[in-house]
Parts: C-alpha cells; structure tokens; sequence
C-alpha cells in the first residue's frame, strides 16, 4: 500500500515559530509488544537459573569433598590396622619364639588378629571421659568421685594457665559432671543403645586454681589455723579453707543419663528466639507477654491470631524427651494432651505418681501461665466461666513434678495456686495437692516453702483437701520441715497443721503422729526467742490451743514435766517486758495466739493459776490503749479469755476487779472492733455483769 504524496504547500511553509523541530514521545511509545520488559524477565530467569546451577555445583562440590574425607578416614584406619597387626606379630614372636619354632618344626607363623568385637584378640584403648574422674560410687543421694591431681592429668591444662598456674575453666567443670554422670549412672536402654548426658541449670562460684598445697601442710604443721594463712600460687591468691570443710566451685540443680543422641537444634533455635523476644532484641518495648497478651485479648485479626498462635506453639516447643521422636508444629492444646502433661495422676504420696517426660522452653511456658492464656485456653464451659478447668490443674500438678520445669517455673505455679481464688470444687484442688505434695517429697528448700504456702490457701477454701492430705501422710513431711530449723519453711509447715487440726475428726489423726509432743518441744527450745521467731512460736501456740480443745492433749500438755504453762507466761512476760505503749504489731499477733492456748488449758488449777499471775494487770493495762484495741483479733481472743477466767466466782472474778476491769470496760466496748461483733459485745457485758453482781 502507497501513502498519498505529501502536499507542497506543508513542505513549504516549515516548521511554524514556537514549536520544537524535535517531538518528544513516551519511553514505550516504539515498543508497543512490550519487549524490552520480556528481555528483564528473561534477564531474571537467566539469574534465577545460573543461581540454581551455582547451588548445585556447589553442593556437588560439598559432597565430593566429604566423600573424599571419608575415603581417606578409611584409608588411614585401614592402614593402622595393617601396622598394629605387623605389631602384634611382632610381639607374639618375640614371646616364646624359640620354644614355637621348636614346636612348629622350626618355621615361624604369623598369628591372624581377628577385628571383631567378639574375637578372641579383640581390645579397644581405654575411653578417656576427664582428666580428673577417679574412681566413681554411690555416694549420699548421687555419686561421689574422687580423683588425686597429679602432674599426668595437668599435662591435658596445659592452655589453662594464668601466670604460670593452672585454672580449671568452667567448662571443665560442667564436662566433670558429665563425665560421673557417665561412669556412675546405668544406661538408660533403648533400641540403638545411644545416650546422652543432661546438665542443668549450672552455676559457677568461684574459679579452681590448682596448686600444690605446701603452706596449708605447713600451716597445719606448725598448729596455725590454715584460713589466717594467704596462700599464693604464681602470683593469685588462694583462699585456705578449714581443714574437713568443703568448698563448692560449680554447682548444678540436675544431672541426668538420658535414652538417646542429642538433636536438639530446633529446641535451641526456639530457645534462642524467646530469649530474643523477650526484651533482648526491642528491650521493653516488646516482649512476649505483649505478644502473648495481643492474642489472647483479640487485638488482632483471626487470621494474625492463628499466625501468633504458632509461633508461640514453636516458640514453646514442647515435645517428648525422647529427641528420637520428630517436633511437629501443632495447636499448644495439643502438645500439651500428646505429652500427657494434661492427665490426671494419682498418687501424692510420691510412691505410684507417674511422672511426665517431656521437654519444653521454660520462659515461654512462665509467660503463658502468668498471662493466663492457657487458663482460658483451657477453660471447661460446663464448670462455669472464670472456673479453673480439670485440664488445667492438671497441668499445675504435672509442672510441678516435671523434671524439665525449672525452679523457677515451679516457683510460678506455686505463686499461681497461691493466688487463684476459683479453682472449684469438682477435685481441682485435689489434683493441685497432689502435684503440691510431690514437689514436698523431692524439691528443695525453698520450693518446698513455696508449696507449703499453697497447701495452705487451698486448705483454707476446701475441707476435701485437708483430709486428702490426712490420707496422703502429709504430717511426717511437715514434721521433717519442722525439724530443719528453716525459719520460712518451718513457718508454713506449721500453719499447714493448724488447718489439719481444726476439727475434732482431723486432730484425732494428727495426735497419733506426736504432733503435741513436737509442738511442746520447740516450744521450750524457742520461748527466749520471741522477738526474732515471733512467727514460728505463734504458729506452735495456735496448734497447741487448738489441739487442748480434747482433753486428752490438755491433760498431757498440763503435765508438769512438760512445763507448757511456764513456757506460755515467759511469751507474755517478753512481748511486754519492754512496756512500749502501744503494744509493737509483732507483740499482739504473738499475744493473741498466747492467748488461745491459754484458754484452751485455762481449766481447774491452771484457771487458777492464771488468775493469779501477775501478767493479768498488764494485760487489762494494756487493753485500755486506743491503739492496741485495733488488733480484733488480739482483743476477741483477750475477752475469751476472761470469759473462762470469770466462771470462777472465788478467784477469777476478784482478780478481774482487782486488775482494773472496770476501768477498761468502756474503752473496749466502743472501739470499732467491738462495734462491728455483736458476739464480742456480748461477752464484755456477761463479764461486767458478773463482776458487778459479785460487787452487790
């Protein structure tokens, strides 16, 4: 096709003035088939491709260079085995060799050396596990191992030394554990016979320096105490310790033999991930209860929701302790039914309870009990909202008695039961005690303490758990913590008996274990001590009034040879003896639980006796202080009192009158501790009734 000749009046006339000679078109505008962007997609695939033939070549390259290594391993193993043979020969010669010949006819042979584990021939070189392991045994509750240091082991420091002189890094130390743990423990079985040593949570004291010991043998040489000596060992300062007195270096709460090899590199990267989250990588900003928080308040959509909900899941990443068994990303819920950390178990005794094994990120699991997510994620429909649900007190009581849950996460669920005010009444809180007492039976003193101040609040709330606990023998328990002369641990163990011996049914059991006879004792032991174990001693006295309510412990703690009286008028005497007016706080609690047990043994001559003690002037004195009057507790169990004192008409009556009954009257019967106990009002005025008709 030809265009039409181009009219010669447009050629003629030019370009016109103003415009451009040039016209300015789109960058695109001669590429309307779009190539020029074809070629940067070919462009991309081209790299995308090369970048795949890299990585392969690479990888090829990877393997070839492994595979060579391994043939050369072989080849050289190979060629040992040939030299130790030609060597074994050679020994084997040189043994008798004349006397083989001999017997031989003269000819000499080379004896084949069979390579077999089972062969006649067979040995292995012996297995180093550390320099310092001795000989290892069973020692008191773990294993004991002795070594004697000698410069042979030194030889394996020699690039640990700090002027001239030999210090154990800490790693030797934790490598030490692993290493009795070895030797001492059996092996824990399993189908391929692999194990691995588990230490942890180890804390490092003080840095090992080895040295000689020459101004410690001269030190006990010469009679001088060895800790006035400075011992120096090139230059570093040796701390003497007294002779038979241990010192501890490096510690840890666990060390254990465990079926299987050590793959744990996703348990690690979870691991590494909290610690990230939680305040390392954004500091305050945020943290995983912020994370935890937005998911379980719906501030974020359902879709983001399920996001977050698996990165907690790995994050937490909980799984068997078996490492043979693959991790699957699954809902928490799940894990948590699969490891069985969601069942119920029996027996709080510590004697059938089956324990559950499984390991898990121990902050994330901390940060998802105290935000309360698994509560609710957790919560039963049919028990009520805000109800704790079967499932999750059975998981309390299977964290308490996990071997992966660290004494912090113990701490936390402790703290938790402590302060949970539904846990309901459909066995919850049997499971808890359950789970409370098998951390009793094997945890340390201070968990033990924490979980003491648990049983108590759940003992406080529910009935079932006391006589649960009855049944379950929790009395040696308490008595053994009684014994360690722990203050704190002492304390709650104590006050977890006097709920167990506040009903007559409870306290029948309580007196076959000798409770009073204990509670009599310490009594005696500890009645100097009032100002600084004010708290132990009121305890003691509580149990004490409360089990003198039967008559049979009050005529045996009225004995004279128990001298209970004498021991309750010196906790008087003491927390008055300074006259403070007002009465100090610690003065009043101690007084008020002196004061019930006085009154529970306040009967026939005792009754007597108190009536005449010349403590009962100082009391009526101090009930006229305003201030010490808003003690209610102080001022009930004071009343009581003299309401038993005022049955005796012949002597308590006119040592009432005698003290200033009279006087006080009108100051206790208007303070607001009065006014608000229409019972407490009662009393006062049965008692001044009784004075009063006496006087007419």
């Amino acid at each position: 096709m030809s265009l039409p000749p181009m009219p010669d009046n447009v050629l003629n006339s030019g370009t016109p003035e103003g415009t451009s000679s040039t016209l300015s078109m789109s960058e695109d505008a001669w590429d309307l088939l779009g190539l020029s962007a074809s070629d940067a997609m070919n462009d991309r695939d081209l790299h995308i491709k090369n970048g795949q033939v890299c990585l392969l070549t690479g990888g090829d390259y990877m393997n070839a260079k492994r595979r060579y290594a391994l043939d050369n391993r072989e080849a050289q193993r190979a060629q040992w085995r040939q030299q130790a043979e030609q060597r074994l020969a050679k020994a084997e010669s040189r043994r008798g060799g004349i006397e083989k010949a001999a017997a031989e006819g003269g000819v000499m042979k080379t004896q084949k050396f069979t390579w077999s584990k089972d062969g006649a021939k067979s040995f292995e070189w012996r297995k180093i596990y550390h320099a310092l392991v001795g000989n290892v045994g069973p020692g008191e509750g773990g294993l004991l191992a002795e070594a004697l240091i000698t410069p042979t082991s030194m030889r394996m420091y020699t690039d640990h030394r700090v002027m001239g002189q030999v210090v154990l890094p800490g790693v030797s130390h934790v490598s030490l554990m692993a290493a009795t743990a070895s030797q001492g423990f059996p092996n824990p079985g399993g189908g391929l016979g692999d194990w691995h040593i588990s230490v942890k949570e180890v804390l490092f004291e003080r840095p090992y320096i080895v040295h000689s010991g020459a101004e410690l043998i001269a030190a006990i040489a010469n009679g001088v105490d060895p800790s006035t000596v400075q011992a120096m060992a090139g230059g570093l300062p040796i701390p003497m310790t007294p002779v038979g007195v241990p010192t501890t270096y490096c510690r840890a709460t666990n060390v254990t033999k465990e079926r299987g090899i050590v793959k744990s590199t996703l348990a690690r990267v979870a691991h590494y991930l909290a610690h990230r989250l939680d305040g390392s990588m954004l500091g305050s900003r945020v943290t995983l209860t912020d994370l935890i928080q937005g998911v379980h308040d719906g501030g974020v959509s359902k879709e983001t929701s399920e996001v977050f909900e698996d990165i907690l899941a790995f994050l937490l990443h909980l799984r068997p302790a078996n490492l043979q068994v693959p991790w699957e990303l699954k809902a928490i819920k799940s894990q948590l039914t699969s490891t069985g950390l969601l069942a119920t178990r029996r027996g709080g005794d510590g004697k059938d309870i089956v324990k559950v094994s499984c390991t898990f990120t121990d902050k994330v699991m901390q940060a998802l009990l105290e935000t309360k997510h698994l509560r609710a994620d957790l919560e039963d429909e049919d028990l009520g909202k805000g109800c704790m649900s079967m499932e999750y007190a059975a998981l309390l009581a299977n964290l308490l008695c996990c071997e992966s849950a660290s004494t912090n996460l113990k701490a936390c669920v402790c703290r938790l039961i402590i302060s949970d005010e539904a846990i309901g009444e459909n066995g919850q809180a049997t499971v808890l005690a359950d789970g409370l007492m098998q951390l009793i039976w094997t945890g340390a003193s201070f968990l033990v303490t924490y979980a003491c101040a648990a049983l108590v609040n759940l003992c406080q709330s529910h009935e079932v758990v006391r006589s649960h606990l009855i049944h379950n023998d929790i009395i040696p328990l308490c008595k053994r913590n009684i014994r360690t002369y722990d203050d704190d641990l002492a304390l709650y163990s104590l006050m977890v008996l006097g709920q167990l011996t506040k009903r007559s049914n409870h306290r029948a059991s309580v007196e076959k274990h000798g409770l009073l006879e204990l509670c009599i004792g310490f009594l005696q032991l500890l009645q100097h001590q009032a100002e600084t174990r004010w708290r132990v001693l009121a305890e003691l006295c509580n149990i004490l009034g409360q089990l003198c309510i039967d008559e049979g412990p009050r005529n045996t703690a009225m004995a004279p040879d128990n001298k209970v009286y004498d021991s309750l008028m010196v906790l008087m005497e003491s927390s008055m003896s300074k006259g403070l007016s007002p009465m100090p706080d610690w003065g009043l609690k101690l007084q008020s639980k002196v004061l019930l047990a006085l009154r529970s043994i306040c009967h026939g001559l005792r009754r007597d006796q108190v009536c005449e003690h010349p403590i009962l002037p100082k009391l009526i004195t101090a009930l006229g202080d305003h201030d010490n009057l808003e003690n209610a507790e102080w001022l009930q169990q004071a009343v009581l009192l003299f309401s038993v004192m005022s049955n005796s008409r012949d002597k308590g009556i006119p040592a009432l009158k005698a003290a200033g009954w009279e006087k006080i009257y009108g100051v206790m019967s208007s303070c607001p501790a009065a006014a608000a106990r229409d019972a407490l009002r009662d009393r006062m005025l049965a008692i001044n009734n009784s004075i009063a008709g006496q006087s007419k």
